[in-house]
């Protein structure tokens, strides 16, 4: 069987382990770290990931661990990795095993954002040909054909819900996503408070939830690479990103906090600059002016100083 490494422990990291961990064959599974800190925090924690669930708290156990350093002598092919790092440590992450990653490596994505992949061909893979695999996840959504191995685990895992989409689809949904998670994230983090801060019935909050996606929808709308494949108003509007916001976050849950919040209180960078930053960008070459996200960006970064 096959081994199946894993970069970046965090929330997704830790669920995408326990999920391929926890199936009937039980894969291989390596876990890479970065930092001596984290094989230590590792350690104490009894080597094992706990999850909690619906069906309540659950750990497994079994991973092998390695710690990647400078200069490391470990020079096992890579085959099949999953990536769950934060956005703006992904390509430095990729670097430090480059030498064990191939033309054959299949590398999966499952990040916050949009362009990780294309920094990671540019900075960590600019002259390999062919360059290895890389496919793009939305949270646990892939786009390899059924006959990929790690694919294939993934969708026997229940609590992922694989689905296997077309390209496009899945360029679609990552803006929908991107959307969702360019209101929730900043305004969360901002405001110091978890998801219960963003019901409709709030008239502030619904109004500032409401410029934000007049704002995102006027950018998604006018996305050429979009148009004419889908109808924009329907996935888009306004209305709908509104709509997406608050079925989110009631999901969620009041007491849950985002990635950006946690980051923020923790004084860790965000990865602001991977969300709103992403849509300043497409803004700014299709010259729409975007003063709300712009905004957003400037007062989580002070939030974040501050912190």
């Amino acid at each position: 069987m096959e081994r199946i490494y894993i970069l970046g422990l965090g929330n997704v990291g830790k669920l995408l382990a326990h999920a391929v961990r926890t199936l009937p064959e039980q894969p291989k599974v390596t876990l890479l770290l970065h930092r001596e800190s984290l094989l230590e925090e590792w350690e104490a924690g009894g080597k094992s990931v706990v999850v909690e669930g619906e069906d309540g708290i659950n750990c497994s156990t079994g991973y092998d661990v390695e710690l990647v350093v400078p200069d490391q002598r470990i020079s096992a092919p890579i085959h099949h990795l999953f990536v769950a790092t934060k956005t703006f440590t992904t390509a430095s992450a990729l670097e430090s095993i480059r030498d064990r990653i191939s033309s054959t490596t299949r590398i999966y994505f499952f990040q916050n954002g949009i362009g990780t992949v294309d920094e990671v061909l540019q900075k960590v893979f600019p002259d390999s040909h062919p360059a290895p695999l890389l496919f793009q996840g939305i949270l646990f959504h892939g786009t390899q054909p059924l006959d990929d191995y790690a694919l294939r685990m993934l969708q026997k895992c229940p609590q992922l819900n694989t689905v296997i989409v077309p390209e496009d689809e899945l360029y679609f949904t990552q803006l929908e996503k991107l959307a969702v998670n360019a209101i929730i994230n900043p305004l969360t983090a901002i405001s110091d408070a978890p998801c219960g801060m963003l019901k409709p019935q709030e008239a502030t909050v619904s109004k500032v939830v409401r410029e934000i996606a007049r704002e995102i929808s006027t950018i998604l709308c006018a996305l050429p690479e979009i148009a004419g494949n889908v109808d924009l108003k329907a996935r888009y509007g306004m209305e709908r990103l509104e709509a997406l916001v608050y079925k989110t976050a009631r999901i969620c849950g009041d007491d849950f906090a985002p990635s950006m919040l946690d980051d923020v209180r923790a004084r860790r960078q965000t990865e602001i600059h991977h969300i709103n930053g992403f849509l300043l960008r497409r803004a700014e070459e299709l010259k729409i002016p975007c003063p709300v996200n712009r905004t957003l960006v400037q007062l989580v970064e002070a939030k974040a100083a501050r912190m």
